[in-house]
């Protein structure tokens, strides 16, 4: 999300529009100096850490609480749908510039609730382990 945002704010600046605006001009004109920029940034630096999310939160299902979230359903989806795009483009196929399922920013919400409750069960488990050595 960050990487894309400051490539947006790079080729268009900060505006509201300015990422809607973006990804209109990539879509019309792929070729262009910035459909190629963004062809490199998703290769060398979004989709690498895409998928190492993915991979963390598949080895690291057991520590979710309760279902599934959707949020993660949609990121898998997302990385899928990336891979698929960079082989194409890998052909010089550039009909489709941006996956139809977007980057769930949800995700980052919900990482950073889970990061802080499983914080707070270390800690909980740490004072109790203390308590239990004295």
């Amino acid at each position: 999300e960050v990487g894309w945002a400051s490539f947006v704010a790079e080729h268009r600046g900060l505006g509201a529009d300015a990422a809607a605006a973006l990804e209109g001009s990539i879509e019309s004109r792929p070729r262009s100096c910035e459909g190629e920029r963004y062809r490199q940034l998703v290769q060398k630096t979004l989709q690498p850490l895409n998928r190492r999310a993915m991979e963390t939160l598949l080895s690291n299902t057991h520590l979710i609480d309760g279902e599934f979230p959707d949020c993660l359903y949609s990121l898998y989806s997302h990385v899928i749908e990336m891979d698929s795009l960079l082989e194409r483009w890998a052909h010089r196929d550039f009909a489709a510039m941006f996956p139809m399922t977007p980057y769930p920013r949800e995700v980052n919400r919900w990482a950073g609730k889970q990061f802080e409750r499983l914080r707070g069960k270390q800690s909980a488990l740490l004072t109790m382990l203390e308590g239990s050595v004295e």
